[in-house]
Order: C-alpha cells, then sequence, then structure tokens
C-alpha cells in the first residue's frame, strides 16, 4: 500500500512539473522568437558566452583581450552564467545558446517555487498553478526584458532553491540540506552578487533565527548556524566576494552605512533639487508610484489565491487548538513584508542594497506564492485535526480556483500579459539596429559578413579598431575576434588609470583636442600618431548617424587615412510609432564608416623591435605625464617602449634595471638606500642611463646625505618664486626650438611651486644645464660609461 501511495504521489509531482512546463511554454516560445531582440544588455552575456566557448576553464585563468587593451580574467566580475552559456555554445548556436539557458533557468525557478510551495502546503495542485502563476507575472522579467542582465535573471532561480533546502532541513534536521544550502549560495554568489546578496542571504538567515524546525536548537547554535553559512558561502565565492570586502571598508571609511556592500548608492536617494531648493513633485510622484508595478505587474490571480488562503488561515485559527505553529506562517508572512517593505523604502529614499528599478520586484510573486502555500498548508493541516470532511472541501476549493485562474490566464489573459511585457521592456542596444531583427545563428552568421568591409579581417587580433559608439561595442566581439580600443563595460583599473584613454579619444574624434584643450593642430596631430602607434590601431569606426553621440574621425588625421567604406544595413525599428510596446520596422538604411590607417602609423600588437626600453618607476600621475610629452611628440613605441611600475625600488635588483636602455623615477619609494642606489650605480658605471625627478614630496627632494649618484650631496625645496627667472644654455641642442617665454608660471591654485634644488655646491663633473635664478633644477652628470639626468 506504501509503495502504491509513493507511486501516486510521484506520478502527481509529474502531472505537476508537465503543468508547469506547459503553463510556461508560450513564454519560452515568445522570448526565443521574440523580434526584435529583448534586453538592454543581451549582446554583453552573448560577447563573453562566445568568449568562454573558446576558453572553458573552470578557475577563470585566461586573459580578456579584447576590451581595454585587455586585462587576466580573474581581475573582471565574471559571473559564472557566462562560462555556462559558453559551455553551451560548444553544442548549440551562440544566440539559441544565451536564450535557452535563460529560459532553462527560469524553468527550473519555476519547479524550485513548486517545491518549496509543495512542502508548506502538500498541495500538489495548488503549487504547480502558484509556479504557473509566478511564470505568468510581469515582475519575474525586468532583468531580461529591460536590462537585458542576464546573468541577474538567470541567478534568480536560486532564491526559490534556498528556501527549498531550508525547508527540507528545518523539517527534517538533516544537515545535508544545510550544507547543500551553503552550497547553493556560494554559487549564488558567483552567478550574481547582488540579487545573491539582496535575497538568497537574508532569506537564510532568516529561516535559521526564525523558521519553524521539527528538532529545536539555541539561539548560540543558530548563531553558530549563521556565522558558517556565511562564511562557508562567501570562502566558496571568494574570486568575487572579495569586493565586497572592499566596499565594506570604504563604506565604513566614508559613513555611507546605508550602503555596506557597494550594491546601492548612498544612504539616501539622491533626489535632485529643482531650482529653489525644492524637489521637482512631479519626479517625488514618479518615485512613490513606483511600488504600484508590485501589485499591476504581479498575476492578479495570485491574490485571488492569497485572499482565499487568508480565509482558509483565519477559519483554521477559529477552530484549531495548536497556535503554537502558527510561527510556521509568519514567517512566510515577513518574507512577502520584506517583498513590498524592500521596494517601499526605497521608492522613498532608503536605498540599501538598490537594485536597479527594473529588477527590484521579482521576488514579491515568489515570496506571495509561499505566504499563501504556508498558510493553506497550516489551515488545512489545522482543519484536518477537528473536521476532516471540512479539509476536502477546502482542499477542492482552492484548487479549482488555482486552476481556473491559470486556465483563466493561458486562455483569455496571455495577450494581454505579452503586450505588458513588450510595454515594460526594452530592445537590445545595437547599431545598426538590424543585429535584432535576426531570428536565430544563422542570419547573424549571414548577417555578419556583411557588416565589415572586404579589407578588415575582423577575426585578426594583432590590432585594433578604436570605435566609440557602445551600440556597436556591445556586439562586436560577439561576432568578431578584433579587439576594441574601448570597451562596453568599464575597465577594471577604475578611472584612475584612464588618463591616457581619454587623451586617445580627444586626439582621435572629433577634434578634441583642439576644441576643448586648445592644443595646436600639429601638437593634436603628433599625439593622435602617438596613441594610434601605441594602442596598436589600424582602424577606426566612426562619424555615422546612430542613437548615441558618434563622432567622426579628427579632420588632421584626414591625409592618414589608407582605405574608408561605408556600410549600410537595411533595417530599424521604433517602439514608439505604435501602440505601445508593439514594434514598427522600417526597412531603411543605417550605416557604419570604416576607416583605415596607412600601415607605417601603426605597431601591431605582436611585433618584434629594436627600440630603446625605458623603464618608469613611480606612480601614474608621472608616468602619465611622461607619455603626454611623449605623445605631443609622437615618440611612440616605434622610437622608444615605455614600461610602468608602481613598485618601490627595492623590488628590483642591478640583474632588473640592467634589462632596460633607460631608468626614470619619479615619485619613487625605497626601503632599503644602500642596496637600492648601490644597484643604480653599477647600472649606470656599465652604461645604464638614469632620469631622476626628486621635485615632488618624496624623501631625497630634502636631504642631507643623497645616495652617489646624485650630482649634490644635499639638497633643498621650496618656492623659488611666482615668476620663472630661467638660465640657460642658448646653444645648448636640448633646448633646440623650445621657447621659454612660452611656459606658464610656476603656480598652482594661487601657490607657489615648491622646486628641490641642490643645498651646496654641485660636484665637479657634473654640468648644470637649467636654473631658476642661481638655483640649479636640471643637472647633467657622466658617470662611467653611463649617464644621469637630475631635475627638481
Amino acid at each position: 500500500m506504501k509503495v502504491i501511495k509513493n507511486i501516486g504521489k510521484y506520478l502527481l509531482h509529474l502531472v505537476a512539473i508537465g503543468i508547469i512546463a506547459f503553463s510556461f511554454s508560450p513564454v519560452i516560445n515568445w522570448y526565443i522568437t521574440h523580434i526584435p531582440i529583448m534586453g538592454v544588455d543581451f549582446f554583453n552575456t552573448v560577447t563573453f558566452a562566445d568568449y568562454f566557448s573558446k576558453n572553458i576553464q573552470l578557475m577563470p585563468s585566461s586573459y580578456l583581450y579584447f576590451w581595454y587593451s585587455g586585462s587576466p580574467v580573474i581581475q573582471n566580475v565574471v559571473f559564472f552564467w557566462f562560462q555556462l552559456a559558453g559551455l553551451m555554445v560548444r553544442f548549440m548556436p551562440l544566440l539559441e545558446s544565451v536564450k535557452y539557458l535563460m529560459m532553462g533557468s527560469f524553468l527550473l525557478l519555476l519547479l524550485f517555487t513548486y517545491a518549496a510551495c509543495y512542502r508548506l502546503s502538500r498541495q500538489h495542485l495548488l503549487s504547480a498553478v502558484i509556479s504557473g502563476l509566478v511564470g505568468y507575472s510581469v515582475n519575474m522579467y525586468g532583468s531580461l526584458i529591460w536590462g537585458g542582465s542576464l546573468p541577474y535573471f538567470a541567478n534568480q532561480l536560486f532564491f526559490p532553491m534556498v528556501i527549498w533546502l531550508m525547508i527540507n532541513y528545518l523539517n527534517s534536521g538533516n544537515k545535508r540540506w544545510y550544507w547543500l544550502t551553503i552550497l547553493a549560495t556560494g554559487v549564488s554568489l558567483l552567478g550574481h552578487m547582488v540579487n545573491a546578496g539582496s535575497f538568497v542571504i537574508p532569506v537564510v538567515l532568516l529561516m535559521i533565527f526564525f523558521g519553524w524546525r521539527k528538532i529545536y536548537i539555541s539561539v548560540k547554535k543558530r548563531i553558530y548556524e549563521s556565522v558558517v553559512y556565511i562564511s562557508l558561502s562567501l570562502l566558496m565565492s571568494f574570486r568575487l566576494t572579495y569586493r565586497i570586502f572592499e566596499s565594506l571598508f570604504q563604506s565604513l571609511k566614508s559613513g555611507n552605512i546605508g550602503n555596506l556592500f557597494g550594491f546601492g548608492r548612498s544612504s539616501l536617494y539622491d533626489f535632485r533639487p529643482a531650482e529653489g531648493g525644492q524637489v521637482d513633485p512631479a519626479i517625488l510622484a514618479f518615485e512613490h508610484n513606483r511600488p504600484n508595478l508590485l501589485f499591476s505587474d504581479t498575476s492578479i490571480w495570485l491574490f485571488y489565491l492569497f485572499g482565499v488562503s487568508v480565509i482558509i488561515f483565519i477559519i483554521a485559527l477559529l477552530i484549531g487548538k495548536d497556535r503554537r505553529r502558527l510561527w510556521e506562517v509568519l514567517l512566510w508572512v515577513i518574507m512577502a513584508v520584506y517583498s513590498v517593505a524592500y521596494i517601499y523604502l526605497n521608492s522613498y529614499g532608503v536605498s540599501f542594497l538598490l537594485q536597479g528599478w527594473y529588477r527590484s520586484y521579482w521576488h514579491f510573486p515568489i515570496t506571495l506564492g509561499l505566504a499563501s502555500a504556508a498558510m493553506v498548508g497550516y489551515g488545512l493541516d489545522a482543519i484536518n485535526r477537528r473536521v476532516k470532511l471540512l479539509k476536502h472541501i477546502f482542499a477542492i476549493c482552492i484548487s479549482i480556483i488555482a486552476i481556473v485562474g491559470l486556465g483563466q490566464t493561458y486562455t483569455n489573459q496571455l495577450d494581454s500579459f505579452f503586450l505588458q511585457m513588450d510595454i515594460r521592456g526594452s530592445t537590445s542596444s545595437s547599431h545598426p539596429q538590424i543585429l535584432n531583427l535576426v531570428k536565430n545563428q544563422a542570419e547573424l552568421n549571414d548577417l555578419k559578413i556583411k557588416l565589415v568591409p572586404s579589407w578588415i579581417n575582423p577575426d585578426d587580433r594583432n590590432n585594433q579598431i578604436f570605435i566609440s559608439d557602445q551600440l556597436i561595442n556591445i556586439w562586436w566581439n560577439s561576432l568578431f575576434n578584433k579587439p576594441l580600443t574601448r570597451g562596453y563595460l568599464d575597465p577594471v583599473t577604475g578611472s584612475y588609470y584612464l588618463g591616457n584613454n581619454f587623451l586617445l579619444e580627444q586626439a582621435i574624434e572629433g577634434d578634441g583636442l583642439i576644441k576643448n584643450f586648445k592644443y595646436s593642430e600639429n601638437t593634436a596631430r603628433n599625439m593622435a600618431h602617438y596613441y594610434i602607434d601605441w594602442y596598436g590601431i589600424k582602424y577606426f569606426a566612426g562619424g555615422h548617424a546612430s542613437q548615441m553621440k558618434v563622432l567622426p574621425l579628427s579632420s588632421y588625421l584626414e591625409n592618414d587615412i589608407e582605405l574608408t567604406e561605408e556600410i549600410k544595413t537595411k533595417g530599424r525599428y521604433s517602439i514608439y510609432d505604435n501602440p505601445p510596446g508593439r514594434p514598427q520596422i522600417y526597412y531603411d538604411s543605417q550605416n557604419l564608416i570604416f576607416y583605415s590607417f596607412k600601415d607605417e602609423l601603426t605597431s601591431s600588437i605582436l611585433t618584434t623591435t629594436q627600440a630603446p626600453v625605458a623603464l618608469f618607476i613611480g606612480d601614474w600621475i608621472g608616468y602619465e605625464s611622461l607619455t603626454k610629452i611623449l605623445g605631443m611628440n609622437n615618440i611612440n613605441s616605434q622610437k622608444l617602449i615605455t614600461v610602468f611600475t608602481e613598485n618601490q625600488l627595492d623590488f628590483y635588483s642591478y640583474n632588473d634595471f640592467s634589462k632596460f636602455d633607460v631608468i626614470i623615477l619619479s615619485n619613487y619609494k625605497y626601503q632599503n638606500k644602500s642596496r637600492v642606489f648601490n644597484d643604480l650605480l653599477k647600472y649606470i658605471t656599465n652604461g645604464g642611463k638614469v632620469l631622476i625627478d626628486s621635485g615632488s614630496e618624496i624623501r631625497d627632494a630634502v636631504s642631507d646625505d643623497l645616495p652617489e649618484i646624485f650630482p649634490f650631496k644635499t639638497s633643498q625645496r621650496k618656492a623659488l618664486g611666482k615668476t620663472w627667472d630661467l638660465k640657460y644654455d642658448n646653444g645648448n641642442e636640448l633646448f633646440s626650438g623650445v621657447n621659454i617665454n612660452n611656459f606658464d608660471p610656476p603656480i598652482f591654485d594661487k601657490f607657489e611651486w615648491k622646486i628641490s634644488f641642490p643645498a651646496d655646491q654641485v660636484k665637479p663633473n657634473a654640468d648644470v644645464l637649467l636654473s631658476q635664478g642661481d638655483h640649479p633644477i636640471l643637472i647633467y652628470q657622466q658617470i662611467g660609461k653611463g649617464k644621469i639626468i637630475w631635475s627638481g
């Protein structure tokens, strides 16, 4: 009898799974076939999927070559969904792999929602319908159809998964479910830290502390379970979660306690006051109305079921005796309240763990369904102990209501559901828009050969193409291997190291250096040539009409072009010319304009050279000053190669120094003075060349005992006037073509520059090249076979 009962139970589970899959199948078909492609950042995931299909690895260890000159994968925020999509690409076409992965992950979400609801209600049909109605809630799809944050969307499945695992643990006391919860949480953090940190971890902690347990444990043990849970989950995902600790430190340091983990903006929402110091009432009204989407975009039948569940729950309270188990229901009500309160708090300015509105609502349909299942489970159990017949009546009634709701939605409301999906969604970012009109990978492959001129090999990785249009950058490397000088996402180095990239953009497009910084045309051209060579830029695309502001090639580079071609594609659409959400496709032209620089203007990424190599040891600001000077004179990599390091001098030995033709020291640091400068002295004596700039706030700017390589023994650092009184040898070729009178005065922010200079006589074998008044500030000295130039 027990075997038959178990078989029947499993058959009912299969029927429930069939109902869920059947009800979700129209959504799968809608998403897979939808034209245009939905989700702003859709092609970002496609780009990473293509990369990882060619670089399959469990632990990211390769080099992400295609944006901003590349960086190690381990330094990038690479979600495991990218890797999983890459694995699927080995067996399926690229576009289909990404789309089906998204739908597969969501189907798993629905199945785990069903499993969790069943554990709470013990009602197969009700749980299946709740899961199906969650799938018919537009709120669930914001990150898929609007933002296109596909890893975030796929990662939502871990929310019902950990709930199901924890229900099993609390109801059985079996520790394997606890360890599986830790494993699932660790993987969810690798999948996307934001929704894991905002919902997965909080709900597990809530269940550890307040969930009803079959085997009671003390508060002390619950605290221990929580510590172990968080510690092991973070340790499993440390490849990404170490960033949380960095954000935590910075948030605490800055007093931003409302945003401890760097997911939100600040502790108060950034409402920008209008003129007169008053917040625009329209903005406030808009923000305060955002929570309405919780109710308008969640399936109405989930609310009906919730209402019936409340009735059953109240009746159970009235006739039931075991009210101690109310805690079982209260936990799930608290979760639903958290889902609502989370949105309301954000809409009124308390922006902890802010998600971005388009992906803030998805958890509510799930928690609403779980609360309904918990009340039904408690209610039917309590009623069954008093009036068994009444329990069966209520179970049949709510099952009928549930199946009617799901059937009504499937048969009569799908059109309005998909229209609402179109209204709430946004198409994928791309230029030209025809990329979003392809139905499958085969069509995309046919299109890609038409997107570039025949004289560009788009898979050659030994040079780069400069494109400033982000609507092209997002998809370029999903189709082609050629690296982009820029990228779609921000570089891992952060903005601090982007000075050269900024100058490149100003130099190469739109005459930016002339218009914005008043450079001469000759200097601007030199800087463009320098950066084109340094970054290995062979091609340029720009000047086309786009949704973004796209600047043309700088006018002073027109004579440097050997080939140019305009590519035209037919296929543009608008989602605003028709009733809301329904795209209108126009078969008129959009264009791309490509340029090829002359071969002698650029160096390949991998090339052989006999150019001298200079090692710069100091800070990045000093190095950017050096490259800017080199750029203004177009001393590019064909003439001099520069290498940068922020390490202290102690990090290097004589053998390291001897590998370089020139060493430049600026804002440098050291610990072992004797060892470091003895190695440098040996390097110079044997023919090396060193330039030392000690004019900044470093140890050697003010010293009574300078190392032997300096052309004097003691130094001072102070202001030497607000005007220049420069003295130098006009016959020295070093100053050929230099007009001292064009120098700006030595003033910064109304204060005089502080300049380092010798406090005593320079050494007899040293030559003073430049002085400010009577104080030498540029000195040359021969030491053995080598040379040193000191600057203050």
